[in-house]
């Protein structure tokens, strides 16, 4: 078995508070396809939890020598011979789907923090061209990263700092290569490790494969309709008043530059009613605020805690094109 590369050493340590660690990769290799058997069985993954799995897998399995992936594969299917007889409601399955659901959860969260890693670094001249896909992305991981900083605050603080250092050493090491000022590429830290650019090479293309399937920005820039929501033509987007007072009876396309409203309930009928709303911006489809829906004239306007918030006034609302 080869020894780790940099790379390598970093993401044992990224792993340090998962089911995975202080193992060998060949065993990792085997610990990781043995719990994906056990989801193809019993489908406990989310698609996205799936999907690091498999990623954390091919991350290892190059780490492994062919014969020790030719002796795991003999030991997996050995393994699927086992679950074919099992039913996945029996006790000796379902004290291991939870760990498979812990250790999926801390491993999708380890690609969330890669991809708010490279996101954050891509503002730099000399890597940004490097990762397209996880710049437009940088939305979905940052709520991600969110959403475990409320669960684990020094867990969340603790990975973020890994995964920049794993992150500045892979751009470090691919930089030369890939820069569009190939110059200005910074200094390796540590020697180049024999294999280490095809290793970065293959991390930076798994980040990037778990990035696509992240919800969020489009690489073709087009507007992303918020998650629940069917057709544009239930939305408004968020514009001038002047300009709500000139498109309101054409309506308009709701470009990613937008913002776009949902009426959380039936529109106002007269100046008296409000009905709530929520915010979401059209870059990417997430909620970024509440309001209020009231009508203005023979309008709609949007006001209340978002608006004040940026210290606007109320904008006015126009009905979005079914296919902007």
């Amino acid at each position: 078995m080869r020894k780790l590369t940099t790379l390598g050493l970093v993401l044992g340590a990224a792993l340090a508070a998962s089911p995975l660690a202080a193992q060998a990769p060949a065993q990792l290799y085997a610990q990781l396809s043995e719990q994906l058997a056990i989801d193809t069985k019993c489908n406990v993954l989310s698609g996205n939890q799936r999907l690091a799995m498999e990623l954390f897998a091919d991350e290892y399995r190059a780490q492994v020598t062919p014969a020790d992936q030719t002796a795991v594969a003999t030991w997996l299917e050995g393994v699927k011979t086992a679950l074919a007889s099992v039913p996945c409601n029996d006790p000796r399955l379902t004290g291991p789907t939870k760990a498979l659901r812990d250790a999926a959860t801390i491993q999708q969260d380890i690609f969330a923090a890669r991809v708010q890693a490279i996101g954050r670094m891509r503002g730099s001249t000399n890597w940004m061209s490097m990762s397209q896909i996880s710049g437009v992305k940088s939305s979905a991981a940052n709520r991600a990263m969110d959403n475990l900083r409320a669960r684990n605050p020094e867990g969340a603080r603790q990975l973020a700092d890994q995964s920049y250092r794993e992150v500045e050493r892979v751009l470090s090491v691919l930089c030369p290569a890939q820069s569009i000022v190939p110059d200005k590429c910074p200094a390796l830290l540590l020697p180049l490790n024999p294999g280490e650019t095809e290793f970065a090479a293959a991390w930076l293309a798994r980040v990037e494969k778990f990035a696509a399937q992240m919800p969020g920005a489009r690489l073709d820039g087009k507007p992303v309709l918020p998650e629940g929501i069917d057709d544009w033509s239930t939305l408004h987007a968020a514009v001038s008043m002047d300009m709500a007072l000139a498109l309101s009876a054409l309506g308009m396309p709701c470009e990613a530059s937008s913002y776009v409203v949902r009426a959380d309930g039936p529109l106002p009928r007269n100046a008296v009613e409000v009905t709530p709303a929520t915010v979401f911006s059209a870059r990417d489809g997430f909620e970024v605020g509440r309001g209020e829906i009231t009508e203005y004239g023979a309008r709609f306007q949007l006001r209340g805690q978002w608006i004040e918030r940026l210290g606007m006034q109320p904008m006015g609302l126009v009905r979005c094109h079914s296919a902007p």
